[in-house]
């Protein structure tokens, strides 16, 4: 599906004083995520800001095909029942907030505990893989993690974030960590095999093989610290059958499995 975005900005405040706020909303099955993103959207910090949330996996039995009714008259004003409960939070929010910004402060209770869980969360992620790409968005969990709190808050009803606030918000951060690894993975995992495609697709286009000079010279912007970043993707299609390594006579050549 594509973004849905929303920008507002207030048309009597210009320059410094203009406040913009921006979101972003994006959905996707995993194979068109993986299709669309790549590693240098993480790099470059686009999608530092992103909030990962992974729906449940389809489950994997008959009752999926079990067919039932709502217990309640349905009618055409009707609301499904998370709708309606979000939609009176809503109403009731504003009525607390009167239109107006508030100020929320935390208890050192509140603040300890979360500074707590951010320094194990970011002591986690430096043992995991990718964590030159996650580093900008753990970074910014810390924030998240205060934020979130402090909508607890709101939704209780009050201005002054507290431990239980913060152990909600801490549940729901812990959870969007997880998952923002998940995706890192996964981009990795299709950046690694869109590079497999482009040297195969070298290969086909070069009369279905080429030397080692010209193949390394091509893809020498896949390099960022040595050149086994090349080697990985020709073992890989080695590996896999794809290609084949001809080292006769002195001159390295790979060529397309199948390719005279």
């Amino acid at each position: 599906v594509p973004p849905a975005n929303k920008v507002t900005m207030k048309d009597d405040l210009k320059g410094k004083a203009a406040k913009t706020a921006f979101s972003m909303q994006f959905f996707s099955t995993r194979k068109n995520l993986v299709a669309a993103l790549d590693r240098g959207m993480f790099e470059k910090g686009f999608l530092a800001r992103v909030t990962w949330t992974l729906g449940d996996p389809k489950p994997q039995s008959d009752e999926i095909y079990l067919l039932s009714q709502p217990e309640q008259e349905v009618t055409a004003d009707s609301l499904p029942p998370a709708i309606a409960a979000l939609a009176g939070d809503l109403i009731t929010a504003r009525a607390f907030l009167k239109g107006e910004n508030v100020a929320l402060k935390a208890t050192p209770e509140a603040l300890k505990r979360m500074g707590e869980a951010y320094l194990k969360m970011d002591k986690v992620a430096q043992t995991r893989m990718n964590y030159d790409l996650t580093g900008p968005s753990v970074i910014r969990l810390k924030d998240t993690m205060l934020k979130c709190a402090g909508m607890c808050a709101l939704y209780r009803g009050d201005t002054q974030i507290t431990l239980t606030d913060a152990l909600h918000s801490i549940r729901a951060v812990e959870e969007w960590f997880t998952n923002l690894f998940t995706v890192a993975n996964w981009v990795s995992e299709g950046d690694f095999q869109r590079k497999c495609d482009e040297l195969e697709a070298f290969l086909l286009l070069s009369g279905g093989s080429a030397t080692g000079a010209k193949v390394y010279h091509r893809f020498k912007n896949w390099i960022v610290r040595d050149s086994k970043e090349i080697e990985n993707v020709l073992t890989y299609l080695i590996q896999a059958g794809i290609v084949n390594r001809d080292d006769s006579g002195g001159n390295l050549k790979y060529q397309l499995n199948g390719q005279e």
